[in-house]
């Protein structure tokens, strides 16, 4: 699956911006961090996606900000 997405365009530029500043993810370059999105989305080919989701450890995001870039229709909530 490749993301191609200007809304996860945004997300890796301000990611990178952000990440260089305070560490967020291991994810170092671009490309790294299209693993981690499409890491993200991977699973709800298999399963229904739900209504609501809890990110437990959110930290840079992953996966919650990327269902809510992709779906846009989640009840989230993130706790870190």
């Amino acid at each position: 699956m490749r993301i191609e997405n200007e809304k996860f365009e945004r997300f890796i530029n301000l990611l990178l911006e952000w990440n260089s500043i305070h560490n967020l993810t291991g994810a170092k370059t671009k490309e790294d961090i299209r693993e981690n999105i499409e890491d993200s989305i991977y699973p709800f080919k298999y399963i229904d996606m739900p209504d609501r989701v809890l990110d437990i450890g959110s930290g840079a995001g992953f996966p919650a900000l990327i269902l809510l870039l992709h779906i846009q229709i989640l009840t989230l909530l993130f706790v870190t």
